[in-house]
């Protein structure tokens, strides 16, 4: 079966992949950019907010709920739409970057901390309803959402480096991050109109008939108990997490999250232990006052490449 889409004369065309691959690479940008843009920024904000000691408590808060959000998600939201919880990531996006933006103002370090957690509990319920809705386009659009995830680290880091050159502020840099957001739903929402690319998108009643297309999200929602019934083997229905799904799902992962565990100990320690380092010392030229912005984008560029690889050379274990 191939994946169609309507056409003016009434007749189908293939569904544009291309078109997808463009929109989920946007949405993938704009879900990790916040992310990239405050940690590149947690020494200026930790400085103006009188705690500049304290900035590597950033990284932490930014990724402190991330368990807790994909266990929400897959318990307790499996069941509402996926519209309804990238509107719920948004409101999380703008409530942490609004927080941020307070806490400069009102010199508070712990609300900056707030909203950086606030932030990455938008970060990840953003991804993973993503992550969810793409099982139900072809494999070849996931690439998409990957490499967009992957190129918001350098550009997150490149953007906030290029501000601080020109002489921005960091509330100037915080503040323009509240249109992206704007940007993100209506990219989902022209994505939920393209439809699936599978039979669970394009209904087809019989051999050579097609009915319109209707938003992936909105078919989810009113054919619930009928999508298993509809979808190929290889396209099983969502199920609600539990402890025994967990136990199975782990056996079969263990080996590579204890591999993936090391890689970001290691990340974070590394990042952790420089942060550390720059804040004991205090700026002798002006390449120092961007000491710590070239190296989360030296760190983004560097993820960016061993994401990338993979296209290139893979390993079954490493």
């Amino acid at each position: 079966m191939k994946a169609v889409s309507s056409s003016p004369d009434g007749g189908v065309k293939p569904l544009r992949y291309g078109m997808a691959k463009c929109l989920f690479f946007l949405m993938g940008l704009i879900n990790n950019s916040g992310y990239t843009i405050v940690l590149s920024a947690a020494s200026d904000i930790a400085s103006e907010t009188n705690n500049k000691s304290k900035m590597p408590m950033f990284s932490g808060s930014l990724v402190l709920m991330a368990i807790v959000i994909y266990l929400i998600n897959s318990r307790f939201l499996i069941n509402f739409k996926h519209t309804t919880r990238i509107i719920a990531a948004s409101c999380f996006f703008f409530l942490g970057v609004t927080c941020i933006i307070t806490s400069l103002l009102l010199k508070s370090f712990p609300l900056a901390l707030g909203g950086s957690l606030v932030l990455g509990i938008g970060t990840t319920l953003g991804g993973s309803t993503v992550m969810g809705f793409l099982k139900t386009f072809d494999a070849q659009v996931v690439f998409g959402w990957a490499s967009g995830t992957g190129f918001a680290g350098i550009f997150g880091a490149g953007y906030y480096l290029t501000l601080k050159a020109v002489g921005a502020s960091v509330m100037i840099s915080l503040v323009s991050l509240l249109p992206m957001y704007v940007i993100y739903i209506v990219v989902f929402f022209r994505l939920n109109k393209i439809g699936r690319t599978h039979e669970n998108a394009i209904i087809e009643v019989e051999e050579g008939h097609t009915e319109s297309i209707v938003p992936a999200d909105d078919y989810l929602s009113s054919h619930a108990p009928s999508v298993s019934a509809a979808m190929p083997p290889h396209k099983p229905k969502n199920v609600t997490i539990s402890f025994s799904n967990i136990c199975q799902l782990y056996k079969l992962i263990v080996y590579y999250t204890f591999s993936l565990a090391i890689v970001y100990f290691c990340e974070y320690s590394c990042i952790g232990y420089l942060a550390h380092v720059l804040v004991r010392h205090k700026p002798s030229s002006s390449i120092h006052r961007f000491s710590f912005e070239i190296i989360q984008a030296c760190y983004q560029i560097g993820v960016f490449i061993g994401r990338s690889s993979l296209v290139v050379k893979k390993k079954k274990k490493v």
